[in-house]
């Protein structure tokens, strides 16, 4: 058995992440606008209040340090050297699955009604 540097050991210990990887982080900090995870990488990730929802949002209000959240990465490298995550986006995925899966099998979905706009509704 070969001996190994303490900087393998480290680098061996991260996983390597991807683009468009959707992966769990447990909440370490948090603040109105954003909130950093530990993605289990070399890097923390960020989630911004504009990738975890739609619509305006204290962050300290919704999640809590300790959290564990499924989040979906955008860029590995935001140019800061972190990861950009998003919440909403994965969200979304969920959802047009949930939509596709309905409209396959003719079953009637409800939702509330969120906005009226010129071309339909968001619902």
């Amino acid at each position: 058995m070969s001996e190994m540097s303490f900087e393998q050991m480290l680098d061996e210990s991260f996983k390597t992440i991807h683009n468009g990887e959707v992966l769990e982080g447990k909440v370490i900090s948090v603040r109105e606008d954003y909130a950093v995870l530990n993605i289990g990488y070399k890097a923390d990730g960020i989630l911004t209040r504009d990738e975890y929802s739609n619509t305006p949002v204290d962050l300290t209000t919704v999640i809590n340090e300790g959290d564990v959240l499924t989040v979906k990465v955008l860029k590995v490298n935001d140019g800061d050297g972190q990861v950009a995550l998003s919440y909403k986006r994965l969200a979304a995925e969920k959802a047009n699955e949930r939509i596709k899966e309905a409209f396959e099998n003719k079953e009637v979905l409800k939702a509330p009604v969120v906005q009226i706009l010129k071309g339909g509704l968001s619902v």
